[in-house]
């Protein structure tokens, strides 16, 4: 995180938490252009921009060029020191003495200050000092100051806006560059030379411990400067003078925001910083010096919590994420062994596997898993435990505490209910995810999913049944009317209809109630997450409820005798039959059909309809004002707004005509309308459908497999749901799982885990090993 001069900081007053915009190709960023040009880079020789020209001409006449930037850094070597303040003629370049800017030296000796300073005049050249790395001028400002009886901590030797020390600022300007060693090499000298004059002056606790108070990087001391600089060094050397391991830094910067690229978040601690970072060696001294790796920042996160939010899936990333993860862990152990660091969640509930869970981070979350730490002391954090192997073939031990639904927001709920997590379909084929949802289909999935789709295609074909008899029924009255014997065989009929259509109305009334409870309490339930999850996971759970409201709607009128209750029923019908689909998710042949139509109706037609009806309403109402009126007897296909769209709807797919109007205002004009609309909507937007439908189907096919499964994890989460939790906890006794002894707990008890049975076959390891085949029993 090297900080570029580019960066600018926004005023005190300013929208400093809003987000932050990324530059190019470079690395640096800018904050939003309307912030104030103040930043705390150490490009900028003051380090502070709220002084102005004038007040660093008080004691320094810097010669300038045209950029504001230091000509020689030997400007220092002809000034006299003067009461602590230097004057450079920058016309003769001879140095004077200006009385007004002596200080007044008092004639007693009590207690009082030998001199009577304002510090602020101080703080440009040594900021400036600093900057060149001038150290014979860093020595003479601070003898100045400790003559005066100052002392670096004071608020007038820090950025009023920044808080910005003059530590933070040597701290800042080194780079580990090979190119620019010499620099700092004098960097690390002056810090030695400030935290000395601190320690001198007795304010060293208050000097090294100060803090960023500008909202961007408020909190940050010149510990995480150090740990960012990567100077295990200084980070020792801070830390033996004093400086606090658990201070936070809470500025926007360095929170977790969402799709906001130019932000750092890794939790706010040093110690976090030095894990996200790959710092193994200043994560070892800090822990052993007292940072806490339990400690939580302002979200509730932890070191691993925040080692999981930067765990991208990149080959390099997530090898120094895991490792980090896993030494941390033990590490913690070693402090308080009663307490497993993998077990604290966060102000939102999530343990660190469950973020990763959240988050889609697959590369993290499939170590986790599988973790296994054969070390005895260390073997207790494992989730994992084999109990022999031969060969290539394997039997493990899965620990599933945290990850089975029987808990509350388990991990596998997580997964499936997570809509905007890219990688779930394939996080639940890792294991033990694939064999926990193969064993609850074989346990209870496969027969409430039979006996569901029975009891709903019963729905269906009855109301399918009642809606063709209500049909001919109407016939056969409208023909009785013309009988002499009506009054009579109308009679019949109602009482031969009466008995099984009332029956069959009441049978879908209430199945209609039911499927209107069920599928309410199934979307409350999604909602918890976002309205996207209710859209993607819940979408025919939305069309069930849809059609149940119509069903329940449609019995009202009709017992009401409301002419026009048959459109209800037409409507009931159409959706009822769609709903149909649901049931393909059960089959793998027909289940990604299914998952097909699902996302080219949400995703691709959406889209499609929101473009086409811009044009369709704006075409038809330029084309409406071109008519003129009609007579009577003529046809006129554009007059009025409503025919108007009718007509190009007709264009679009193909059935209207780009014949002239006769009754036009403009016949060439219109009709040049007419073949825009159709190049802009038949040629253009359709064949984008096409291809855009023909791209969802070719990614959804890549991945068939996996999408399936993650359609039937819903189903199946889905039933078990609706089970009583006496017959859940059953389930989970049952032969899919085992509570076994694993080990010994720290404090010496038996540790024993719910875990489930897997036998694995990994032919790459055992090509390895092929020589030594052998068979072993873990524990004896």
């Amino acid at each position: 995180m090297v900080r570029k001069s580019s960066a600018r900081l926004a005023g005190p007053s300013e929208g400093v938490d809003e987000p932050l915009t990324a530059n190019s190709n470079n690395g640096s960023f800018t904050f939003w252009k309307d912030t104030n040009p103040k930043s705390r880079s150490e490009d900028y020789p003051e380090g502070i921009e709220s002084i102005t020209e004038e007040s660093m001409n008080a004691c320094f006449s810097f010669q300038m060029d045209k950029n504001n930037t230091i000509i020689s850094p030997e400007y220092f070597q002809s000034e006299d020191v003067m009461g602590g303040c230097f004057i450079h003629q920058m016309d003769s370049g001879k140095s004077n003495r200006d009385e007004d800017s002596f200080p007044v030296k008092k004639n007693n000796t009590g207690d009082e200050p030998r001199y009577q300073h304002d510090y602020k005049i101080y703080r440009t050249p040594l900021f400036a000092a600093i900057f060149e790395g001038d150290l014979n001028t860093v020595d003479a400002l601070l003898q100045t100051i400790e003559e005066s009886n100052g002392w670096l901590s004071h608020q007038n030797f820090k950025d009023p806006n920044t808080g910005q020390t003059c530590l933070m600022k040597a701290l800042l300007k080194i780079t580990n560059k090979t190119e620019e060693m010499d620099q700092d090499i004098k960097m690390v000298e002056i810090v030695k030379k400030l935290i000395s004059f601190s320690k001198k002056t007795g304010d060293l606790e208050v000097f090294i411990n100060a803090a960023y108070t500008d909202k961007i990087y408020r909190g940050q001391t010149s510990l995480h400067i150090a740990v960012e600089r990567r100077r295990c060094d200084l980070v020792k050397f801070l830390v033996k003078n004093g400086a606090a391991v658990h201070a936070m830094a809470k500025g926007s910067f360095f929170r977790n925001k969402k799709h906001k690229q130019c932000s750092f978040y890794f939790g706010g601690f040093p110690l976090s910083l030095a894990a996200c970072t790959n710092q193994l060696d200043i994560v070892t001294f800090l822990i052993d010096h007292g940072a806490d790796p339990r400690a939580q920042d302002r979200v509730g996160n932890t070191v691993l919590h925040a080692l999981v939010s930067i765990a991208y899936d990149s080959e390099n990333i997530r090898s120094f994420v895991t490792e980090m993860y896993d030494f941390i862990l033990m590490k913690s152990t070693d402090i308080e062994p009663s307490v497993n660091l993998e077990t604290i969640t966060n102000h939102e509930g999530l343990t660190p596997l469950r973020l990763a869970a959240l988050t889609g981070k697959f590369g993290i979350f499939k170590h986790i898993l599988g973790r296994e730490i054969k070390q005895k002391k260390y073997k207790h954090l494992s989730r994992k435990f084999t109990e022999w192997e031969y060969g290539p073939v394997s039997c493990s031990l899965y620990d599933l505490s945290g990850v089975d639904t029987i808990e509350e927001n388990s991990v596998l709920q997580t997964i499936v209910y997570s809509s905007g997590n890219t990688n779930r379909h394939e996080m639940l084929c890792v294991e033990p995810m694939n064999e926990l949802l193969q064993k609850k289909w074989e346990d209870f999935g496969a027969f409430l999913f039979i006996a569901s789709f029975l009891f709903y295609l019963t729905y269906i074909i009855t109301l399918t049944f009642v809606a063709s008899y209500r049909l001919e029924r109407s016939k056969a009255l409208d023909q009785e009317e013309c009988s002499p014997f009506r009054e009579y065989t109308t009679l019949i009929s109602i009482l031969s209809y009466l008995p099984w259509h009332f029956q069959a109305q009441d049978y879908i009334l209430l199945t209609a109630v039911y499927f209107l409870i069920k599928e309410t309490a199934e979307m409350m339930y999604l909602s918890r997450s976002t309205l996207h999850s209710v859209l993607m996971d819940g979408f025919f759970h939305v069309l069930y409820f849809l059609q149940s409201i119509i069903v329940i709607i449609f019995n009202t009128l009709c017992w009401a005798e409301v002419e026009g209750s048959k459109i209800l029923l037409v409507l009931a019908l159409a959706l009822g039959w769609f709903n149909v689909l649901y049931y393909t998710r059960g089959f793998k042949l027909t289940g990604i059909y299914c998952v097909m139509i699902k996302k080219i109706i949400l995703q691709d037609i959406l889209r499609f309809l929101l473009v086409y009806a811009v044009f369709i309403v704006g075409f038809a109402a330029a084309l409406a004002s071109l008519i003129e009126e009609c007579p009577p007897d003529s046809d006129c296909p554009y007059d009025g707004f409503s025919s108007a769209i009718l007509e190009l709807f007709k264009l679009t797919i193909g059935l209207g005509d780009l014949s002239i109007q006769e009754h036009s205002k403009f016949p060439f004009f219109f009709r040049m309308l007419l073949v825009l609309y159709v190049i802009l909507t038949f040629v253009l937007l359709l064949n984008m459908l096409i291809a855009l439908m023909g791209e969802t189907v070719t990614k959804i096919s890549n991945e068939s497999e996996k999408i399936w499964k993650l359609q039937r994890a819903e189903t199946t989460l889905h039933f078990e749901r609706t089970l009583p939790k006496w017959l859940r906890t059953r389930c989970k006794n049952g032969h899919s799982f085992t509570e076994v002894t694993v080990g010994v707990t720290p404090d010496g008890r038996e540790d024993r885990r719910c875990c489930l049975r897997l036998n694995e076959v990994n032919w790459i390891d055992w090509d390895t090993r092929i020589e030594t085949l052998t068979e072993s029993i873990d524990g004896q």
